[in-house]
């Protein structure tokens, strides 16, 4: 019993150390960059829900024929408040303007839309039920695209593996 004591509490400390670790590495992650194709966005979803914290967020941003000319369309995923959602933030002219087909196709599909302001940037949030699903209806009904298509995933506050870094 007398070794049972010390060693529980070196089994403790080595824990809170490694703890301590990975929260510090968590917080140091910048902004990245990766190609990926929309068919990978359940799985960089996951990666967000497994390794992010309140914070983090996952951009999607791709080529449309519905885009404006120069321009593209991003669509995001982030954890607020310890709940993982997705944004459909209101920056941009096709934003604005396809937000009438968002709230459509997300009221048809189910889904509960909150309205928030953060950084003087409006946007609508989903928390509940299928997102990622939500999320690929939208780039493929609204935005007409398909899962080889590639896209930009750019990554904030957590850790993404399998896809290619794309430096500048």
């Amino acid at each position: 019993m007398k070794i049972l004591l010390p060693i529980l509490f070196l089994v403790i400390i080595a824990s809170l150390l490694i703890l301590f670790s990975q929260k510090k590495k968590l917080e140091s992650l910048p902004i990245k960059f990766y190609s990926a194709k929309i068919s990978d966005t359940g799985s960089v979803f996951q990666m967000l829900k497994e390794t992010g914290k309140n914070e983090s967020y996952v951009i999607f941003a791709f080529n449309s024929v519905e885009a404006l000319p120069g321009s593209h369309i991003e669509l995001q995923f982030s954890i607020e408040n310890n709940q993982i959602g997705f944004d459909w933030v209101l920056l941009g002219e096709e934003k604005e303007r396809d937000k009438e087909k968002f709230v459509f196709l997300a009221h048809d599909r189910g889904f509960q839309i909150q309205e928030f302001e953060g950084n003087n940037v409006r946007y609508l949030r989903i928390i509940e039920g299928n997102i990622v699903e939500l999320c690929l209806e939208i780039m493929k009904e609204i935005y007409k695209t398909t899962d080889d298509q590639p896209v930009e995933v750019i990554a904030k506050n957590f850790e993404v593996t399998g896809l290619p870094f794309v430096t500048e």
